[in-house]
């Protein structure tokens, strides 16, 4: 496979602003839906999805290994990297607008793979249980050298800003930002895709959105997307490929998960970014050579009985094209999951809905004032 997308891993920098109405997929609602859904999205603001978060903020003066093993322990994928000596500037700043200035950019686990991929060999002779961070922090001494070499790409809303600011932002494939306390400008806690479809469930007999959520798959996503899989339409590895090349077509891509397949074709499980975090929580960082099965196996070990209680022994997530959008939107919460499958009879995957695509047809109009 050819590496030269690889080098190609800088972002355009996101920055606060209305990103306007969300690209099409599928049916979207008509004039009078989008009144009543920026009515249903501004019910609630921001800063209320993470009262209950204690926020997670790096320095530029730590390590990479550091870095990991903070990002391991609160079993999270990112952190905003603070610059040094911005503590002090925090009461100095004029407004909460102006906080990208305290932040070197954003240490992630993604962001760690892709220069892991860039750096290490196809095959190492003995890796090492720590060698996707000794690998890294060949090239950097420390966080602030990291992303220094890097577009910062981070995201920002204000506390007060409504749910429906944040909607629009995860509608055009954001996946997670930070939330700025409005009074005192410092982090309260990142919001995900994840904590907006979990506020939606738990709001799901709402007149404003039942009547979407019952629409079916078909008529959610649109017809072109839907390829089989036996065609290329569906990013997949064999469950025999290594963990390393799963992780390059994700990053190839800019996607966040791919599809395992057996050896008939058939879809037999899920890999996701998320997954890779378990490399850092069990200290194997080699498994990222390991087979794809042996990977999602040890896996499965590794989580909690909590974390299991919802999944299969060797889960795969899917949905079919006569399933209501609703039954999606409750699986992902209770799998935890950002994407479900679309399968036909056969069991072959022939497209993906991800929590991007329902909060698409579900994104509100511009919040005026």
């Amino acid at each position: 496979r050819s590496r030269g997308a690889l080098n190609k891993v800088e972002r355009p920098a996101l920055v606060r602003k209305d990103c306007g109405a969300a690209r099409e997929v599928g049916m979207k609602p008509n004039s009078d839906e989008l009144r009543a859904l920026n009515a249903f999205w501004t019910r609630a603001r921001c800063g209320e999805l993470v009262q209950a978060q204690t926020p997670v903020v790096l320095s530029t003066t730590m390590t990479i290994a550091q870095a990991v093993r903070t990002l391991a322990t609160h079993g999270i994928l990112s952190a905003l990297v603070l610059r040094e000596g911005a503590d002090s500037s925090l009461n100095e700043t004029a407004g909460a607008r102006r906080d990208a200035r305290l932040y070197a950019g954003v240490f992630s686990l993604r962001a760690l793979l892709e220069q892991f991929l860039r750096d290490a060999p196809d095959a190492p002779v003995a890796p090492s249980h720590s060698i996707i961070q000794d690998t890294v922090a060949h090239s950097f001494a420390n966080l602030g050298e990291f992303c220094a070499a890097r577009t910062p790409s981070f995201l920002t809303v204000l506390s007060t800003d409504y749910l429906a600011d944040a909607v629009r932002f995860f509608a055009n494939g954001v996946h997670r930002c930070s939330v700025i306390d409005a009074e005192t400008h410092v982090t309260m806690g990142t919001m995900s895709q994840s904590a907006v479809v979990d506020y939606l469930s738990a709001h799901a007999t709402d007149p404003t959105v039942q009547a979407i959520l019952q629409r079916t798959v078909r008529e959610t996503v649109a017809a072109a997307s839907v390829r089989a899989a036996r065609g290329g339409g569906v990013l997949s590895v064999r469950e025999t490929q290594s963990v390393r090349d799963a992780v390059e077509i994700m990053v190839e891509h800019d996607v966040t998960s791919v599809a395992v397949l057996d050896e008939s074709g058939l879809l037999c499980g899920s890999l996701s970014m998320s997954d890779m975090k378990y490399t850092l929580l069990a200290h194997r960082q080699d498994a990222i050579y390991w087979s794809v099965h042996d990977f999602m196996r040890s896996l499965r070990e590794k989580q909690s009985i909590k974390e299991r209680g919802a999944r299969d022994a060797f889960p795969y997530f899917a949905t079919r094209m006569d399933k209501p959008l609703a039954s999606v939107v409750e699986r992902m919460c209770a799998t935890h999951v950002h994407r479900l499958w679309i399968i036909d009879e056969t069991r072959h995957a022939i497209g993906v809905l991800s929590m991007t695509d329902i909060l698409r047809v579900l994104a509100p109009l511009p919040v005026s004032g």
